[in-house]
């Protein structure tokens, strides 16, 4: 029984209704005009003094209401100037990201660049021709560069391209502004190499469409060969000066078929953050 007592609620309790709110608002409308008709006829003398009291308060409440309302209103009413200065400062910021990231890519460049400025010493036999990368394979099908240099700058098929002294693949394509470059990972790729003491000879093959890098193959079964064994051009492929760096060892098996070695070679250079390179001008 208390409980039930408990859960039933006083109607005098219950919150107002819209069709309530509206009906004091009108009834306080009505009271007011009333008032002022009397009020201009002098017959609220008596009255004014009991009467002046709550009704300022009251029209005081309104006022506050009101100019609560009216901050809304101009809230709102800033909306399209705060999502216009939101949309200019998101554009700054993307311009930002943007110049930041071009810096990068400069001190990149100039990096490579400054590397390669040292081929001319440690190679003063040979002269080469300063090139940026413009572009790459987009069908990934082959692992290739395309460069802002070609036969106006004196490159021919076959000319190696290095970054800043290691091979990084044969010119394969060229025209009077641009060239392709091949890079040494490619499947078509066949370059002779050494081991740098020179133990040991062999040919290199790319193997990056069949998941691999580099492999040597066709060493002679007795030559010592090493982890971390570095690898260098033997001289013996056309066009292609002996000496250039191109990786190192990182295993060796014996290929029973042909009796010989075969090596597993990681190359020094990262193709995918080719920004520019060298191309050496030999003579075929």
């Amino acid at each position: 029984m208390r409980q039930g007592r408990m859960s039933t609620r006083s109607p005098n309790t219950a919150p107002l209704t819209r069709g309530q709110i509206a009906v004091l608002v009108a009834l306080f409308v009505a009271t007011a005009l009333v008032l002022l008709l009397l009020d201009r006829g002098n017959r609220l003398g008596p009255l004014k003094g009991p009467l002046e009291r709550p009704v300022l308060a009251l029209s005081e409440r309104f006022t506050s209401v009101g100019d609560r309302i009216r901050h809304i209103g101009d809230r709102f009413g800033n909306t399209k100037e705060l999502q216009a200065e939101n949309d200019r400062l998101r554009a700054e910021v993307e311009r930002l990201q943007a110049a930041d990231a071009r810096v990068h890519e400069l001190e990149l460049e100039n990096q490579q660049l400054l590397a390669q400025a040292n081929f001319a010493v440690l190679y003063p036999q040979f002269k080469s021709v300063p090139a940026r990368v413009i572009g790459r394979d987009p069908t990934l099908n082959e692992k290739v560069l395309v460069l802002d240099r070609g036969s106006d700058d004196g490159l021919r098929k076959g000319m190696p391209v290095v970054s800043p002294d290691f091979l990084v693949g044969l010119i394969t394509e060229v025209t009077p502004n641009l060239s392709k470059v091949r890079l040494i990972i490619d499947q078509d790729m066949q370059i002779g190499v050494l081991l740098q003491d020179e133990r040991g000879a062999g040919i290199m093959y790319g193997r990056w469409q069949q998941g691999g890098r580099l492999t040597v193959r066709h060493i002679d079964r007795d030559v010592p060969v090493q982890p971390n064994d570095k690898i260098i051009t033997s001289g013996l492929t056309v066009g292609v000066p002996k000496g250039l760096p191109v990786g190192f060892v990182t295993s060796s098996r014996k290929d029973e078929l042909t009796d010989t070695l075969e090596v597993e070679v990681v190359p020094y250079v990262n193709f995918d953050g080719l920004e520019s390179v060298s191309i050496v001008l030999t003579s075929p």
